[in-house]
């Protein structure tokens, strides 16, 4: 008998001979081990020394270190960490083309995320109908590098409107995010025209906001008021000191009360009484005057759109 060497070819190839890993979002992995190999793949020790180039098709922030590799002569092998921020199974490939041109090798690996921190809206923000429910409004958990987070466990998000009107949520709050699950869903009904920001809470985690657009009903209603723009109320009975003049406004509103609209109205005197008569208003469209001349009372009536308001008694 007797025993023979047969020693390494040259290397033309890079192969990881670590297990794929698994790491959570932000948290460097165990070693991950590339080695280089003869085309038989036996491990090479003997080229010179050999740069290792290592990427990841992650769309995170991604971290090796160390983060220039290489392989020395009387090694095959080299070790490096791995930290990515972007859960899922991104891939990872080893290359070199120094000192010569050898096959890359890659490895898909699994970043689960960190636990969750923060809640988030993740549909956009919805604009409804004063009194109609909205689309489907979602809010998520996720951790601090947003990536969804479905391992915790069963949490609470009380849900709430800056909303000076009668708001619903439904299903009603608090909702819950199960295990397994890392979003819930909810519909969102306002009767007050607006801007409201919807905030979603639980606990420690960080609060998500979202603002909505409420949009005025159709008008159901027509009012005298005091102010164009939907800032008064309905004029009130006063008494109007002879020569002196009121100035009264035609107002839209829909059936929740928001304001639609300052229409051009027919204009009238009703309920007149003593001295009061049809040429103390002179109207104008959108609004009219109303100037006391002799002892008596009326009510001043718009009419907009089928719709009549009146004022209270001027006197």
């Amino acid at each position: 008998t007797q025993q023979e060497t047969v020693s390494p070819a040259a290397a033309s190839q890079l192969v990881f001979t670590s297990t794929a890993v698994t790491t959570t979002a932000g948290v460097a992995s165990t070693s991950i081990t590339v080695q280089r190999q003869d085309s038989n793949g036996n491990a090479n020790t003997a080229d010179a020394t050999r740069t290792v180039t290592l990427s990841s098709d992650s769309t995170g922030t991604k971290t090796f270190n160390p983060t220039s590799l290489s392989i020395a002569p009387g090694s095959s092998s080299a070790t490096f960490t791995y930290t990515d921020t972007k859960a899922g199974t991104p891939t990872l490939t080893a290359a070199s083309t120094s000192p010569s041109t050898i096959t890359s090798t890659t490895q898909q690996e699994t970043v689960t995320p960190a636990a969750a921190s923060k809640l988030v809206f993740t549909t956009s923000p919805v604009t409804v109908t004063a009194g109609a429910a909205s689309g489907t409004i979602t809010v998520q958990r996720q951790d601090q590098y947003n990536n969804p987070n479905t391992s915790d466990a069963t949490i609470s998000v009380s849900l709430s409107s800056t909303s000076s009107g009668t708001v619903t949520f439904n299903p009603a709050s608090p909702l819950s995010i199960a295990l397994n699950s890392s979003s819930a869903g909810f519909t969102y009904t306002d009767t007050k025209a607006g801007t409201p920001t919807i905030t979603a809470h639980s606990g420690s985690l960080t609060d998500g906001t979202q603002q909505e657009t409420v949009n005025p009903g159709v008008a159901t209603q027509t009012r005298v008021e005091t102010a164009a723009n939907g800032s008064g109320s309905v004029v009130p009975a006063q008494n109007v000191t002879a020569g002196n003049a009121v100035t009264l406004y035609a107002i839209a509103r829909d059936a929740q009360g928001n304001f639609v609209a300052n229409p051009s109205a027919t204009w009238s005197l009703v309920n007149l009484t003593g001295g009061a008569a049809s040429g103390d208003l002179v109207a104008s469209g959108a609004s009219a005057v109303f100037t006391g001349h002799l002892l008596g009372s009326a009510q001043v009536q718009a009419v907009a759109n089928t719709f009549a308001g009146q004022s209270g008694v001027q006197t």
